[in-house]
């Protein structure tokens, strides 16, 4: 059930007290801070881990309004370039003339999607990278004889009664681990970026084109030790990363070459931010057994992501213009005009955000276990998290995430390679009852 990736082992000392530490004005600096240099390291990062790379991902919604020339269009489309596909068939059905009835041919959907992606697909995915299938209970069997693809399921969907979303609980947590990836608790659209990670929207339609193009910062690359001080972390350079970032996946939505042709821009402009190695890091700073210093370390980090990303999607607005699904009054009216600082708060309200959603998401390991090859061993920091204990944690860790940045997220999770049915679907509710979003088991 559980591939087990290889995270670095780095002898450190550690400073005690809450919170994460960060470098002080005046300590040697790993990294030149001027924009330049920052860019062409960020670069070169990226090129030497496909992780790092901004990477775009397409959503299809198949029981929304979209015509049946529109999805086969998009999946050829993900296909030719090689991008990740994640088709949700569990959202509610609408009546229009060209709506996709997929209740009845659901199967005869399933496989005609697969069978284009793969016979469509000329460029490369990242190593264990699959299209993604959101489907509820009663067609496990359609999406788990396509092979290629994760089967996840959404419980709690209103259009059942009481009884039915029992009876439909009890089946997706017991085939999880097992038949099924994943368990969503929330009826919200789904979207996904390149680099695995998923996420629940409010908006009320997403595009069946919808892209978002997302990146993933090893937090553990800003993390350094120096002689004869704590191991800290360089804030400094990461949120100049974060602001590069946010320049480079809002530029992907521009510059979408599809057969030589550039595809219009999403007017969403949707884009995901993603930190791993938190059990390292966490380890690292000793902090990992504490879980009021570890809640506040990630807090702070992701707070920090968090204002930083809306801060630099201000600038684009500025220079750009803003979204033209941005409006003033939803972002007043929701949660994230409370989490920002005062000051990117009322950056917003001036000049509005480039990207409309900026997700934000987390990896206990250094990659997504599911792109990982069967065969890497783990070090101690990931061991120490695959057991009834280390579960808790990460269920804490992915809470005080969610909540500091302010988006909900399929939180994966690592659980013990003993663990059978009972044990996973015991963890599922729990998470359902705890207010997570969604759960992924690895």
């Amino acid at each position: 059930m559980n591939v087990q990736p290889q995270v670095s082992d780095t002898q450190i000392m550690v400073q005690t007290g809450r919170g994460l530490p960060s470098i002080a004005d005046g300590l040697p600096q790993p990294r030149s801070a001027f924009p330049a240099l920052a860019r062409r390291a960020f670069e070169e990062e990226g090129a030497s881990d496909p992780c790092l790379s901004p990477r775009l991902a397409i959503s299809l919604a198949t029981s929304r309004e979209s015509s049946a020339y529109d999805v086969l269009a998009d999946v050829v489309m993900a296909g030719h370039e090689g991008l990740p596909l994640l088709v949700d068939t569990s959202a509610p059905v609408t009546s229009t003339d060209e709506t996709i009835f997929i209740d009845s041919s659901r199967g005869l959907l399933l496989h005609s999607i697969g069978r284009l992606y793969e016979s469509s697909r000329r460029g490369s995915l990242l190593d264990g990278a699959f299209p993604m299938v959101v489907i509820s209970e009663d067609h496990l069997a359609d999406a788990a004889s396509l092979g290629t693809t994760e089967t996840y399921v959404r419980v709690g969907n209103g259009r059942r009664g009481s009884s039915a979303l029992v009876a439909q609980s009890l089946i997706a947590f017991e085939s999880l681990g097992t038949g099924v990836s994943g368990v969503f608790f929330d009826e919200s659209s789904v979207v996904r970026d390149g680099c695995g990670g998923i996420f629940g929207t409010n908006s009320g339609f997403v595009g069946a084109n919808e892209a978002v193009t997302g990146i993933v910062l090893n937090l553990c690359d800003y993390l350094v030790e120096i002689p004869g001080k704590n191991t800290q972390l360089d804030g400094r350079r990461l949120k100049e990363h974060v602001r590069l970032a946010v320049r480079d996946l809002d530029a992907m939505h521009d510059v979408h070459a599809t057969g030589g042709n550039l595809e219009r821009s999403s007017e969403a402009r949707r884009i995901a931010i993603g930190i791993s190695g938190i059990a390292s890091a966490l380890q690292k700073f000793g902090s990992a057994g504490d879980a009021d210093k570890a809640n506040a370390a990630l807090v702070q980090v992701a707070g920090m992501i968090r204002d930083e990303a809306h801060d630099a999607s201000c600038d684009l607005a500025q220079e750009r213009g803003a979204s033209a699904w941005f409006d003033c009054a939803e972002f007043d009216a929701g949660p994230m005009s409370e989490l920002l600082s005062p000051q990117v708060a009322e950056r917003v309200r001036m000049y509005g955000l480039r990207n409309v959603q900026i997700f934000g998401w987390a990896l206990v390991a250094d990659r997504p276990v599911s792109a990982h090859a069967v065969g890497l061993t783990s070090d101690g920091c990931i061991d120490a998290v695959r057991t009834a204990e280390g579960v808790g944690q990460q269920l804490q860790w992915h809470t005080a995430i969610s909540e500091a940045i302010g988006t909900k997220y399929l939180a994966e999770v690592l659980v013990p390679d003993n663990w059978g049915a009972e044990q996973v679907g015991k963890l599922a509710a729990r998470c359902q009852q705890g207010g997570l979003w969604g759960v992924s088991v690895r």
